[in-house]
C-alpha cells in the first residue's frame, strides 16, 4: 500500500518540502541501493531490499503493512548494517582475555560509578591487545558490580544514536557479566550506558572480527546446541581453587574438530556455596587475570564465552571460591586462520527483533511452559537472506517461575542445552550465537511457568552476498 505520510526532502538550503507517490519515492530508494552496492557489489536484490525495509522507522504498530508500508526509508541505518565484501571482513582473532574497563580503579574510563542516564566512552582500538586499526568489531565480556537500583546497560557503537536495547539487566547490589559483540565506533570507541542508579562497569577483551584493510582470520561455524559437561551429573562441582580441564576440539563424540582454534561455550553455574567467580581459558596456558562468570550463593548464572582452545584441543575451567556446578553447551567454533570454510560475521547496530511485551516479532503475549516460539530473523535488523546464523542479545523477563530458556533451529529437535537460567522474578540476560534454521527463524523454548523473551540481535554469519 502507499505510505500515510509524505516523502520529507531538505532541499540546500536548509528548508524542507513534503513529496508524494511512487514517482517521487522510486528514486529515493533506487539512489539508497547504489550507494548500498557501491559497499558490497556481490549483494542480491532481495538482499538489497532486505537491508532497506529491514533498517527502515517504522510509522505503524506490527502486523501487516497495509496502510504504512516498510515504513520512513534510512539509508544511513542500512549503510551502516550493509556488509563490506572485501579481504578479512568478518573474520574472526581470538584475544588473551585483557581488562581494558574498570571503573573501580580508573581503568579506561574516570573513577567512578556510572549514573542514572549517563554513558561512557571507551577506547578499544590499540588496547588489550586489539590492533589500532584494521578492526570491525569486537568481543567484550562486560561485568556490574555495585549496582546501586535495578536498571540495564546498552553497549554500542560510539557516534551512532543509542539503540533500543540491552545488553546487561540487574537488580540492587548483583554482580552480573555477559558477552557482548559490539561494531566499533568513532574514534575506535564503543558506549556503555546506564538506565537508572550508579554502577560500576568493566570489560575484558576477548577477541575482535577484522574489517576490510585486515588480513584473514578465522571463519565461524554454527553448531546445533550440544551439551559438553554437566558436573551434576559427571564429576561433581568444581571445589574452591580448583581447575577442571574439558577435552573440545577432536575429542571423541564432540561436534568439534581437532583443526579447531577457538570455541563458542554457553557456561552455566549453579548451586554454588558462596560469592565466587569462574575464568575460561585455553588448557596448558597461563590463567589469565579475569572472570568470564560472577556470582553469589545459590545464584544460577549463564555467559556465553568465545575461548581460545589449548595445544591439546582442551579449555580449563577455574572456580575462586566455596564449590559450584557447571554446564557446559557448545554452539560452534572457529577455523584455523584463513580457512574459508566457515561464516564471516556481520556487526549491525543493536535491533530488536523479538518482544513479546510488545507484539515485535509477532508476538504479544508471555512463552507459556513446555512451549517454543518460531522467530523470524533474516530479513530483520540488518539479517539477509541466506545468513548461517545470528548474534543476539536474549533476555527473560516476568519469569513466574524458576525456568530456562533455549534458542534453536527452526525445524530442529529441541536439544538438550540451554541458553538462559532464571528464578521466578529476575530479568536475566545472555549472548546467544544461535544456528538459523528453516524459514530464516530460530526456535525459542520455555520449560515451565512463563516468560517474556526479547531479542536485540548484534551481527550475523554468513559469506558476504550470502
Amino acid at each position: 500500500g502507499t505510505a500515510a505520510d509524505d516523502i520529507l526532502l531538505l532541499n540546500s538550503g536548509g528548508t524542507t518540502t513534503t513529496e508524494a507517490g511512487t514517482s517521487f519515492a522510486a528514486p529515493q530508494v533506487a539512489a539508497a541501493a547504489a550507494l548500498i552496492l557501491s559497499v558490497n557489489p556481490s549483494l542480491t536484490p532481495s538482499q538489497i531490499k532486505e537491508l532497506i525495509t529491514g533498517s527502515a522507522n517504522d510509522l505503524g504498530p506490527s502486523g501487516a503493512d497495509i496502510e504504512y508500508g516498510n515504513g520512513i526509508l534510512n539509508a544511513s541505518a542500512a549503510l551502516v548494517d550493509t556488509p563490506s565484501a572485501i579481504g578479512g571482513y568478518g573474520t574472526f582473532y581470538r584475544r588473551t582475555p585483557a581488562r581494558i574497563l574498570d571503573t573501580r580503579i580508573g581503568l579506561g574510563a574516570p573513577q567512578s560509578k556510572v549514573g542514572a542516564g549517563k554513558s561512557i566512552n571507551v577506547t578499544v582500538d590499540g588496547r588489550g591487545g586489539i590492533p589500532a586499526t584494521g578492526v570491525a568489531a569486537v568481543v567484550l565480556n562486560v561485568t556490574v558490580t555495585g549496582p546501586t537500583a535495578p536498571s540495564f546497560v546498552t553497549v554500542w557503537p560510539t557516534g551512532q544514536t543509542r539503540p533500543t536495547a540491552s545488553n546487561i539487566n540487574f537488580t540492587t547490589g548483583q554482580t552480573v557479566p555477559n558477552l557482548v559483540t559490539v561494531k566499533v565506533g568513532s574514534g575506535g570507541q564503543v558506549s556503555l550506558y546506564n538506565s537508572a542508579g550508579s554502577t560500576d562497569l568493566i570489560a575484558d577483551v576477548a577477541g575482535y572480527y577484522g574489517d576490510g584493510t585486515a588480513l584473514a582470520g578465522s571463519t565461524f561455524v554454527p553448531l546445533p546446541p550440544d551439551r559438553l559437561l554437566d558436573t551434576r551429573s559427571t564429576g561433581g562441582p568444581i571445589a574452591a581453587g580448583a581447575t577442571r580441564n574439558l577435552a573440545i576440539a577432536g575429542a571423541t563424540g564432540v561436534p568439534v574438530p581437532s583443526s579447531a582454534t577457538a570455541v563458542v561455550l554457553n557456561v552455566t553455574v549453579t548451586g554454588p556455596t558462596g560469592p565466587s567467580y569462574v575464568t575460561v581459558w585455553p588448557e596448558g596456558q597461563t590463567r589469565p587475570t579475569a572472570s568470564n562468570l560472577n556470582f553469589t550463593k545459590g545464584q544460577t548464572v549463564p555467559n556465553l564465552v568465545t575461548v581460545q582452545v589449548g595445544s591439546a584441543g582442551g579449555v580449563s575451567f577455574l572456580n575462586n571460591a566455596g564449590s559450584v556446578q557447571v554446564i557446559v553447551d557448545v554452539e560452534g567454533y572457529f577455523t584455523a586462520a584463513g580457512d574459508t570454510s566457515g561464516s564471516r560475521f556481520f556487526p549491525v547496530v543493536n535491533h530488536r527483533i523479538l518482544d513479546t511485551r510488545a507484539n515485535i516479532g509477532g508476538f504479544s503475549s508471555p512463552i507459556s511452559g513446555g512451549h517454543a516460539i518460531t522467530v523470524v530473523a533474516t530479513g530483520r535488523g540488518g539479517v539477509i537472506d541466506g545468513a548461517a546464523a545470528l548474534v543476539m542479545n536474549t533476555t527473560a523477563t516476568h519469569t513466574t517461575a524458576a525456568s530456562f530458556l533455549t534458542v534453536y533451529p527452526n525445524g530442529t529437535s529441541r536439544p538438550n542445552a540451554s541458553n538462559l537460567n532464571f528464578v521466578a522474578g529476575l530479568t536475566v540476560a545472555n549472548l546467544v550465537s544461535g544456528k538459523i534454521g528453516t524459514g530464516g527463524a530460530v526456535s525459542v523454548y520455555n520449560q515451565v511457568g512463563s516468560v517474556d523473551a526479547i531479542a536485540d540481535v548484534a551481527g550475523w554469519y554468513g559469506a558476504p552476498g550470502a
